[in-house]
């Protein structure tokens, strides 16, 4: 702390701020603004010591001590919820654990498919190929589309599936992108700390209270911020290892199949929000497999 002044305790008649804080940023863990519980505790913390070290400026200090957090909240109010999809197989199922599974097979392949669920933009399917031939076969998961439809006389879309290779190469651009960023806003913020050393050594004897506190007021604001910059950071370095993990392991990737093998990950495929029926394609080797689905929109409400 600066100044010689003390991190004064929580006292049980301010516990409900750290809770209100809590409850606030931790209710958005899925939003761009989201910042892990140990930094709202920090955040309560600094706004509680506010509070104690000017009992004399309660009023203004309890008025002010959140306005930094406006464009945050202002931010994650304005979020909506992205729409979530059930898809009714119009293909004879069967059902394992809640899911339903539709098995097709054509000439020497067989391909077993089920809707999962969809996440943001992207619906999510878990696959299953087997290469029933005695040759080798190259499975190409970016060969994957869907057809779908808006309306039933309107024209159809086509879509690709996501490439999982290409979205490899963007993570990994990403990752490097935020490591270079992390390593410069460490270093930025020990320069701060420096100045703000260098300014509270040098400040002068002469200085008015209030222009301490305010010389104060301004460091620990700081500070807070060095705290949720680092926060964020950490936490989208952490999201983006986390995706690289799924897609590198999880979903269904460019593969020779050896003859009478299989193989199965997951496929995602681009959502159009206007959604009615959509129709999943396969194309394995010489042989074409097509599993339709209609689409239902879930209310939001």
């Amino acid at each position: 702390m600066w100044g010689g002044h003390a991190k004064l305790p929580l006292q049980p008649d301010n516990l409900e701020h750290l809770i209100d804080f809590v409850i606030l940023f931790n209710t958005r863990e899925g939003s761009k603004n989201f910042i892990p519980k140990n930094k709202v505790k920090i955040l309560a913390q600094f706004s509680l010591r506010t509070d104690f070290r000017y009992s004399s400026q309660k009023i203004h200090s309890s008025t002010m001590k959140y306005s930094f957090l406006a464009p945050i909240v202002l931010m994650m109010s304005c979020a909506t919820p992205y729409p979530i999809f059930t898809l009714q197989s119009q293909d004879n199922a069967y059902y394992l654990h809640g899911r339903s599974y539709i098995e097709k097979t054509k000439g020497t392949t067989k391909v077993k498919l089920s809707y999962e669920r969809n996440i943001d933009r992207a619906l999510i399917f878990d696959i299953e190929i087997e290469n029933q031939s005695e040759d080798t076969i190259l499975m190409n998961p970016e060969q994957i589309y869907a057809e779908i439809k808006s309306s039933s006389n309107g024209p159809p879309h086509f879509i690709r599936s996501i490439n999982p290779e290409t979205k490899l190469i963007s993570l990994e651009q990403s990752i490097a992108r935020e490591d270079a960023k992390q390593s410069n806003q460490a270093i930025w913020h020990l320069t701060e700390v420096t100045l703000e050393a260098a300014e509270e050594l040098s400040s002068n004897s002469n200085e008015s209270d209030y222009e301490r506190r305010e010389r104060w007021e301004q460091h620990d604001q700081a500070a807070l911020r060095r705290e949720a910059e680092s926060a964020n950071s950490d936490y989208r370095l952490l999201s983006l290892n986390d995706q690289r993990i799924y897609i590198s392991e999880m979903m269904l990737r460019k593969t020779h199949m050896p003859a009478y093998s299989f193989i199965n990950g997951k496929v995602q495929i681009p959502l159009l929000k206007s959604m009615r029926t959509i129709e999943v394609i396969v194309p394995v080797a010489q042989d074409t497999l097509r599993f339709s689905y209609i689409a239902r929109r879930m209310s939001d409400s």
